[in-house]
């Protein structure tokens, strides 16, 4: 399983979903998206690992195909 999460939502703050993610143990490889402030994405990726997810990349936005293919890839070939 992927979480593709952007984390510039308009009704709900992705660092906050992370947190929740962690809490509730997923054992889904995430994968961050934004179209905003790489450095708040690199900061969620960071929370993620320090929250012992399976942070599987970042990707900024607008999404290509190709990066995206591959980023989903690779999840898989890590499970």
């Amino acid at each position: 399983t992927v979480i593709v999460l952007d984390i510039m939502m308009p009704d709900a703050d992705g660092i906050e979903l992370v947190r929740f993610l962690a809490e509730e143990k997923t054992r889904a490889a995430i994968l961050l998206i934004s179209g905003s402030d790489m450095s708040m994405l690199r900061l969620a990726h960071k929370l993620g690992e320090a929250l012992s997810l399976k942070m599987q990349g970042v990707l900024v936005k607008p999404l290509r195909a190709a990066p995206l293919r591959d980023a989903l890839e690779s999840a898989h070939a890590a499970a």
